[in-house]
């Protein structure tokens, strides 16, 4: 974990985590990582516990996360929810993300993920 957490404080502004709290209570975390070699899209991820769901929370976190993303120069934010997860899918959606092909640097034969993206102009 020490070795992570160093590897965010190295890479930052282009990689950051979020934790996410509901007042108090911790609820999960949010992840951004702008990838330069590829016009500067940023992946993007969110994990919460089951009792934060349902609540607009994942909402929240991840639209804090977009923001600070395009505020560093992101040029688009993606993810690649498994297709079963429809709820996840629905989230990205009511966001604005878009399912487009995944490119071609992220196909692997075990990805077996759609993708989402949202650039600026789709804010």
């Amino acid at each position: 974990m020490k070795d992570w957490y160093a590897w965010i404080e190295s890479a930052r502004p282009n990689v950051n985590h979020y934790s996410i709290f509901d007042g108090d209570t911790y609820c999960g975390e949010s992840f951004y990582e702008i990838d330069p070699e590829h016009n500067c899209r940023a992946a993007l991820d969110i994990k919460l516990f089951s009792f934060a769901r349902g609540k607009g929370i994942a909402s929240q976190g991840l639209s804090y996360a977009i923001a600070e993303a395009f505020k560093n120069e992101a040029t688009a934010v993606w993810v690649d929810p498994n297709p079963q997860n429809e709820k996840a899918i629905a989230l990205y959606k009511r966001l604005g993300f878009l399912e487009k092909a995944m490119p071609d640097y992220l196909q692997s034969d075990e990805n077996e993920s759609l993708y989402f993206e949202l650039t600026r102009n789709d804010i």
